[in-house]
């Protein structure tokens, strides 16, 4: 689909009549919003647009726009010059920008939660509890909201600049948040339970609670961090260190991991109560973004917590983006990698920039399977979950065009042509989502985006096969005369079936 549909002055007609005289530098430029997909059929009827502009430059000139929707997806109609579902005839003046809205019509509910700002949190920022309610990080301004089960806001909190990077449900429905030096429990109608502090220069980045309720952060910290009675001394730079805080807020152990080198990124998951693992970068580097790039990746697994059972290093470039467990004890971890990586004896190579990768490790560390997706550009895997039945949820972004398995997915291109035959191609970023086998089979694959750029960050399974879906999409406003145009940042959380085209 293309993003943006431009016609120029060199346009003519495939039937026999000829066109009507198009002005000298006209162009029309249709934008996508929404997150379903569809295109615009645009072509210029003979009878140009009457009566109503026979005075106006190019001599009654016009151009016929259709919404057409992808299957799969509704078209909910124009916005700007063009209004409604019907057919649109603008004059071929000028240029002109148009907008077109497509949804997605399988999505139970798509929930916009953002006014325009831009958000600072974390890809983890999602999570439902048993009765399918959910707790979203970053909500208009607010930095905690809880849902239910239909997608409508039961409260919010807002207030003091919160940062939170990470958020789980115990078994008595309490969420746990983290972020910065914190970590907090709160009750189901959002009233504060307790609060833990670390030292100033920690920084909490994954939560996890186990099935007797212990809860487990991870995090980084420079020099010394004290937890209970417990000192940490850093190796050096920044180092890793894992907490086990009970269900009543009290610290009860904590661990250190890390060498001279600066440790990034830490993510945790829990194995009932049996075990605890860990990944995180080792001595990467920042990229052009001042984002932690790949380093030497590794996931380590602690059973029971603090005896270190085995470790399973990533050569190469990777990053460990999120980390989950199956109901079997097998460790599923995804995220990206760039040029060639190797873990347990099985390679993978990327396609060019880097490339959304996926593995399955057994119960003693063991590869079952690793799996790699992407293209020529940057594709990775933000955030994944694992129903009961072993299932694999994977969303992420990808920019131009990835491949998975046999799926090929395409971002939708801009397109600008100008009359004397200049034109420039371009990508934006979307949003991509793929289901598993518990073999690492791919069963379905899609994407989700509009003309601006789109950021995955959270999934998570729900009952009856659903997910909930947490992204940014970059949504493009155009004014009624036609001007444009301006974009906001929209954050939207979404329930569909999962495998629904």
């Amino acid at each position: 689909m293309r993003r943006v549909a431009a016609l120029g002055g060199f346009l003519t007609l495939a039937a026999g009549c000829a066109a009507p005289t198009v002005p000298t530098a006209p162009a029309l430029f249709v934008v996508t919003n929404g997150i379903g997909s569809g295109e615009m059929r645009v072509s210029m009827p003979k009878e140009g647009c009457g009566v109503d502009c026979l005075g106006v430059m190019g001599k009654g000139a016009a151009l016929r726009i259709i919404g057409h929707p992808h299957p799969g997806s509704r078209f909910d109609g124009f916005s700007g010059p063009c209004t409604g579902r019907m057919p649109c005839v603008l004059p071929f003046d000028r240029q002109r920008w148009v907008a077109a809205s497509f949804s997605d019509a399988a999505a139970r509910y798509d929930r916009p939660l953002g006014d325009g700002r831009f958000f600072v949190s974390s890809p983890r920022a999602v999570a439902l509890d048993k009765g399918g309610g959910g707790a979203v990080v970053g909500v208009r301004d607010a930095w905690l909201g809880r849902f239910d089960r239909e997608g409508q806001k039961a409260w919010d909190l807002a207030g003091d600049n919160r940062a939170v990077t990470a958020v789980v449900f115990d078994a008595a429905s309490d969420i746990v948040a983290v972020g910065g030096a914190r970590v907090e429990k709160r009750g189901a109608s959002g009233g504060p339970l307790w609060v833990f502090d670390f030292e100033w220069g920690s920084k909490a980045t994954d939560v996890a609670v186990d099935a007797a309720g212990d809860i487990y952060v991870v995090g980084t910290f420079a020099g010394v961090v004290k937890v209970g009675k417990q000192r940490l001394e850093s190796a050096g730079g920044l180092d890793v260190f894992v907490a086990r805080i009970s269900p009543e807020g009290k610290p009860i152990e904590a661990l250190r991991m890390g060498g001279p080198t600066d440790e990034r990124e830490p993510r945790i998951a829990t194995e009932g109560s049996s075990a605890v693992h860990v990944a995180y970068v080792a001595g990467g580097l920042e990229d052009e973004f001042k984002r932690p790039d790949c380093g030497a990746a590794r996931i380590v697994s602690f059973a029971p917590f603090g005896q270190k059972a085995w470790e399973a290093p990533i050569e190469g470039k990777a990053r460990v983006e999120v980390l989950r467990t199956t109901t079997g004890g097998e460790v599923v971890a995804a995220g990206r990698f760039a040029d060639g990586i190797k873990l347990a004896g099985m390679a993978l190579r990327s396609n060019g920039g880097n490339d959304a990768m996926v593995v399955k490790l057994d119960r003693n560390g063991g590869a079952l399977w690793a799996k790699s997706f992407g293209g020529t550009r940057n594709d990775e895997v933000s955030a994944l979950d694992v129903d009961s039945s072993g299932r694999i949820a994977l969303f992420g972004t990808f920019e131009a065009e990835m491949k998975v398995s046999g799926t090929t997915l395409q971002a939708k291109r801009i397109r600008r042509t100008w009359q004397h035959g200049m034109s420039f191609d371009g990508t934006t970023l979307d949003a991509w989502f793929s289901v598993l086998s518990p073999e690492g089979e791919v069963r379905s694959a899609k994407a989700f985006g509009g003309s601006g750029n789109d950021f995955a960050l959270a999934v998570t399974w729900a009952e009856g096969g659903d997910v909930v879906l947490l992204f940014d999409q970059e949504e493009l406003s155009v004014s009624s005369e036609g001007y444009g145009p301006g974009s906001s940042l929209q954050r939207r959380l979404v329930r569909r079936p999962a495998e629904a085209p």
